[in-house]
């Protein structure tokens, strides 16, 4: 997620990750979007999450906190950091400008948790709310026909605040992904019944259909 701000503006005291952001508000703003809630001030950021012991053993997404400077780690040797008003958000090797290492943190777990983050109420579509779950990991953890669809899940569990893998796993229990023969035919990858087997036109319709009537009904979230 960090890299698609690359090129942003540096601006001191700043928390637009679109108009104007300086290094700890980067980084407050990107965990933010993983329900991570971190100090606004760099030095104080070294107290979150848990301490990874050196740079070998950091992964990407880790914080990375300097002596009055913090950058999100990349992998393989880089980093992403709102660095100054001259070069904005980039991303550069770890030593860039000197810089020396005071602490890792690892504040994001997994992909797919056993116990999701609180949904954030800013969705950002191809990407889930909870953990930054992708489409391509929802596939490739359920498998089966769900294989295409992964974006519709991400969508509409972002629209109607309901964590996208519990989604896929009720389909999966419900329609096996929808390869069950009726629900394949019908595009009804929720088993969806209201006096016979609804159908739907498309994928996505079905989709939207089922996440619609958990999200509303069920989870109690409310939409515009």
């Amino acid at each position: 997620m960090a890299a698609k701000y690359i090129g942003g503006k540096y601006v001191w005291g700043g928390n637009s990750l679109t108009g104007g952001i300086d290094c700890s508000g980067f980084t407050c703003q990107i965990y933010k979007r993983f329900g991570i809630n971190l100090p606004r001030k760099s030095d104080a950021q070294i107290s979150a999450g848990r301490k990874v012991s050196s740079l070998s053993e950091a992964k990407p997404g880790d914080l990375l906190v300097f002596k009055g400077h913090v950058g999100i780690y990349a992998g393989n040797g880089y980093m992403i950091h709102a660095s100054s008003p001259s070069t904005g958000i980039i991303k550069t090797k770890v030593t860039y400008g000197g810089h020396r290492i005071v602490g890792i943190r690892r504040l994001v777990n997994d992909p797919l948790p056993n116990v999701p983050p609180p949904f954030t109420g800013d969705p950002e579509i191809g990407r889930s709310q909870w953990h930054g779950i992708t489409a391509e990991q929802l596939e490739r953890y359920f498998g089966g026909s769900l294989k295409g669809t992964g974006k519709y899940f991400i969508e509409y569990g972002n629209k109607y605040g309901v964590n996208p893998a519990i989604l896929a796993a009720i389909s999966m229990n419900e329609t096996g992904n929808g390869t069950s023969r009726l629900s394949r035919n019908n595009n009804n990858f929720f088993g969806m019944r209201r006096g016979g087997w609804l159908r739907f036109e498309s994928k996505e319709k079905g989709i939207e259909a089922g996440i619609r009537n958990i999200g509303l009904n069920f989870v109690g979230k409310r939409v515009k």
